[in-house]
């Protein structure tokens, strides 16, 4: 087992939910602004690329922090066919168990985001 399949357990929902709020946020809000008419992310009005971003912006993190709740379940079933006592003694045990409850956090998150792109209009 690799130490980095542990860390993406642990962290990689909650970088995927960093990275969903850093960019698709961000292009919601820029591409509202008046005074940029004639900039790529706006056309008469909200341009379509910023759709286009958001939506790749919500479903990439979303896989994911998926692919995260996967890999955790993945190296814990690893992890208790080597030793049974590993997850009860372990620190790894601990990372794995705080991993699952933040991808799936992580998981909850991206989904409301998304459903608050695609329902409330920005501009």
């Amino acid at each position: 087992m690799k130490a980095w399949m542990i860390w993406f357990a642990t962290g990689g929902g909650v970088l995927a939910w960093a990275l969903h709020l850093g960019i698709a946020w961000s292009v919601a809000e820029v591409s509202c602004y008046g005074s940029l008419d004639g900039n790529i992310l706006q056309r008469a009005g909200r341009g379509a690329t910023a759709g286009w971003v958001e939506a790749g912006a919500t479903v990439l993190p979303w896989l994911l922090a998926l692919a995260a709740v996967i890999t955790n379940l993945a190296v814990r079933r690893r992890l208790r066919a080597l030793d049974p006592d590993v997850l009860a003694a372990g620190r790894t045990g601990l990372m794995l168990v705080m991993g699952l409850f933040l991808d799936v956090m992580a998981l909850v998150a991206i989904t409301a985001g998304a459903i608050g792109l695609l329902v409330v209009e920005p501009c």
